[in-house]
């Protein structure tokens, strides 16, 4: 599922809607990136314009999930503040987006600190192909890499059972 933090103090997430037919592929490239070289990596500020542009995207996000837009959601998921420092440490990272594009993705970025990279299709027969496509790409630049594919489920993370302390 989509899940949002809306809070961090005490910390609090929500369920997002899930846009009819949203399928997500996630290939993890054996590559190791310690999370302190990949926050190392970002700039200590981010420019206002950028800030202004992301919001909009997030925004655009949040949309796209309550009104089932799957073409809104693949516009909106564009990174400005950490991809343009993490996609460097990621060899292979931005043909593996053209290829994920080309072969129909609606959106492609990297999950977390990375290495992992994940995209966002609308159809099962996509998803194979954005799946191979984005596997050929790592393999082609001598990285192996692991694939999972299918439906973005619903209701997202959430909590089966509270545990008392003992």
């Amino acid at each position: 599922g989509l899940t949002a933090v809306v809070g961090m103090d005490p910390p609090r997430a929500i369920a997002l809607p899930v846009p009819p037919g949203l399928e997500c592929v996630v290939i993890h490239p054996h590559l190791q990136i310690e999370t302190r070289r990949a926050r190392a990596a970002m700039r200590a500020e981010v420019p206002l314009h950028d800030h202004v542009r992301q919001s909009m995207h997030l925004a655009g996000f949040v949309a796209a999930c309550y009104t089932g837009d799957a073409m809104l959601l693949g516009r909106s998921v564009v990174d400005l503040v950490a991809e343009p420092a993490r996609a460097p440490l990621i060899p292979g990272f931005h043909a593996a987006r053209v290829a994920a594009e080309a072969a129909g993705a609606l959106a492609f970025g990297i999950s977390g600190s990375g290495p992992t990279v994940f995209a966002f299709t609308a159809d099962p027969a996509v998803t194979a192909h954005v799946e191979e496509a984005v596997l050929h790409v790592f393999e082609a630049g001598g990285v192996a890499a692991d694939p999972w594919s299918g439906p973005v489920g619903q209701p997202g993370a959430h909590v089966l059972d509270a545990i008392e302390a003992a």
